[in-house]
């Protein structure tokens, strides 16, 4: 998580909303669910890493 800046509570936001901005861009040129899919998995894998058990 540390790579991505996630470890923080403002890191984690700020990777999920890049990853929100990436999967809308990605669906409007791709016109596919697809991104909408993947940026969901990885937003659940980031929020499962900061749980407190799993620090």
């Amino acid at each position: 998580m540390a790579p991505l800046g996630a470890d923080t509570d403002s890191g984690l936001v700020a990777a999920l909303v890049q990853l929100c901005d990436g999967a809308v861009t990605a669906a409007h040129l791709d016109r596919t669910p697809d991104s909408a899919l993947t940026a969901r998995a990885t937003a659940e894998l980031l929020l499962t890493a900061r749980l407190p058990g799993n620090r």
